[in-house]
């Protein structure tokens, strides 16, 4: 932890890192019940939609890393991932007022696309805060990350969804 707070620019990142991650996987607990109540997909089919996140963030992070890093810099990368990331979760959320199953597949592509674009940005960013002897702590620093994030997107994830179910569209949605 000492090395992770020794700098203000390292604490300020690794906040960054918590946020972003957060972000990403707060879509988990509430994507495969959003295809199931709106689409009428199936548990197997809504569950199948990780799959296409895969993809495109494996697209993403390949994109990211042989052509956009190279062109943009790794700021810009990373913030293009951000704004890119958020268009997505407004184009998952057009998909559902249409009730169109393809264009929730290609939303949730692009939304991988977009998530891997941000990670290889974030990454890179890190890898600028290492030196060679603390490359291990960053390391980790991004394990840590990723477990409290995943921890915490999945239990705001679930009440969020709760809550949308009770007060906001009580008498809409439900299984």
């Amino acid at each position: 932890m000492k090395i992770l707070t020794a700098s203000r620019q390292t604490g300020i990142f690794f906040g960054f890192l918590l946020v972003m991650t957060i972000s990403l996987f707060l879509q988990q607990p509430v994507l495969e019940p959003y295809a199931r109540e709106v689409f009428g997909m199936s548990i197997g089919e809504s569950a199948g939609l990780n799959k296409y996140w895969g993809y495109g963030i494996l697209g993403g992070m390949a994109t990211a890393g042989f052509a956009i890093v190279p062109r943009l810099g790794k700021q810009t990368t990373t913030r293009l991932g951000c704004l890119l990331t958020a268009a997505c979760f407004i184009l998952i959320i057009a998909a559902g007022f249409g009730q169109n199953v393809q264009a929730l597949k290609i939303a949730v592509i692009l939304f991988g696309l977009a998530s891997g674009i941000l990670t290889n940005g974030a990454v890179s960013l890190m890898l600028d805060l290492t030196a060679a002897e603390t490359a291990g702590t960053f390391v980790g620093a991004w394990g840590l990350a990723q477990a409290v994030s995943q921890a915490t997107a999945t239990v705001t994830g679930g009440i969020l969804l709760d809550v949308g179910r009770q007060f906001v569209f009580p008498n809409n949605l439900g299984v």
